[in-house]
């Protein structure tokens, strides 16, 4: 059966494709997800910001910097901070039941990884994933507008989230715990949003004004809406779609 639903969706996805500017199809492999909680507020954090930078190119794992808010008010405003990243991060501790969110954190597929300096990385099951593919729909007038189909056999309970990431960043902190610190940022969600589960759903995000193309991808991932737990997830380099972003 799952072999079906994945010829069936790369079937639709191909129709979507061909009406979208580019687009990316998974198989029935997990890719996994790595979420870091970080601040440039946080003198502990730049270690984890570094730590995720240098981490292997590898498929199989898609890495996202949320930069939260709370930390603004000690003495330097994180320009990629959002309070709606610290809400995620709240809300998915609570989710794994737990009240405990802190800077640097990170997830991994799902599971906090406590010792991300010395320890690998947890991963779960890879097989028989569900199937999506993420196709990039319209690009400019500060608005994107992804598409995303998805494996319907998971949607009844599944959130769909999408992101622009920028890698290749950096800043010159002038106070705070970091002042007089140059950042460096790899993997930076520049704006996310999330919409409930279906089999086809269009996403909008706003496009950052001074955004990088060249160092940027679109991602969408499905996760479990009352776990979190990522289920599959894509990413789609910009500039895989050449020229026909303006």
């Amino acid at each position: 059966m799952r072999a079906l639903l994945t010829v069936a969706l790369a079937l639709i996805g191909s129709t979507a494709a061909a009406e979208s500017l580019c687009s990316a199809h998974s198989g029935p492999q997990r890719t996994s997800l790595i979420e870091l909680y970080t601040s440039e507020g946080c003198n502990s954090c730049p270690p984890a910001d570094r730590w995720l930078a240098a981490l292997p190119a590898d498929p199989a794992w898609i890495a996202l910097a949320f930069h939260v808010d709370y930390w603004d008010q000690l003495g330097w405003k994180d320009r990629f901070g959002s309070p709606e990243y610290s809400q995620r991060q709240r809300v998915s501790a609570h989710k794994r039941g737990s009240r405990r969110v802190y800077t640097p954190q990170v997830l991994a597929d799902g599971l906090e990884h406590v010792r991300w300096y010395s320890q690998a990385l947890p991963r779960r099951d890879q097989n028989d994933s569900p199937v999506m593919t993420l196709s990039l729909r319209e690009w400019g007038t500060g608005q994107a507008e992804l598409e995303v189909l998805s494996d319907p056999s998971v949607i009844e309970h599944a959130l769909i989230n999408a992101a622009i990431v920028e890698t290749g960043l950096s800043t010159d902190v002038r106070n705070g715990e970091n002042g007089g610190r140059t950042l460096q940022h790899a993997h930076v969600v520049r704006s996310w949003t999330y919409g409930d589960g279906a089999e086809r759903v269009r996403l909008q995000l706003p496009i950052p004004t001074d955004l990088s193309q060249a160092h940027s991808s679109v991602v969408a991932w499905i996760e479990e809406r009352d776990s979190g737990v990522p289920l599959q997830a894509l990413r789609l380099p910009l500039q895989s779609c050449g020229s026909k972003l303006p």
